[in-house]
């Protein structure tokens, strides 16, 4: 096959521009070299995102703890405020109890209400809820209310706890409802 003289001209023009590119190809091997001076750069933009992810990763290990923190703290205030409203219950079916106790009554109705109150005082304890010890102990302003004043009997000293008109109670730490009491002077 012969080739059209418009093909050769083609042909040496490649080899021109072949021996015209060697000199630019130095420059460009000169371009390569560049990025090696850059190289600094470019590792302290590494670093920098390095250091930004693993500040995110802080903040989110941070946020999670403070969330189930948060979620605990809810939660526990929840179950306080359930006792709570089941306080007032509890104290109402003592009394009533009591009454009876004190009319001889017996029966039943009285192994009945006896056998709530034990399952009422057993859920309380298996939530974490204690009584506040009161009679004849001294008086604690953390878990007492003081709300009235008697003077001292045989064997009392002043500042114990005489007589209790309200049980208190607490939930760990927290109390729940300060006892109410009656304290010597």
């Amino acid at each position: 096959m012969k080739k059209n003289k418009a093909e050769q001209p083609d042909t040496e023009e490649t080899v021109e521009e072949k021996e015209t590119a060697l000199p630019e190809e130095e420059n460009a091997a000169d371009n390569y070299e560049q990025p090696a001076e850059d190289a600094p750069v470019q590792k302290s933009k590494e670093e920098e995102y390095l250091q930004l992810a693993q500040r995110i990763q802080a903040d989110f290990d941070n946020y999670r703890k403070r969330n189930i923190a948060l979620r605990a703290d809810a939660l526990a205030d929840g179950k306080a405020d359930a006792v709570k409203a089941f306080l007032p219950v509890i104290d109402n079916l003592e009394r009533a109890l009591e009454t009876e106790r004190q009319n001889g009554t017996e029966g039943s109705l009285m192994e009945g209400l006896e056998l709530v109150l034990k399952q009422m005082t057993q859920v309380l304890k298996d939530l974490g809820v204690e009584e506040i010890d009161a009679l004849g102990k001294p008086f604690d302003p953390e878990c007492h209310n003081a709300v009235m004043q008697t003077p001292c009997g045989e064997g009392q000293k002043p500042g114990e706890i005489a007589a209790v008109f309200a049980k208190g109670y607490r939930l760990g730490n927290k109390v729940l409802r300060y006892a109410m009491v009656q304290v010597t002077n």
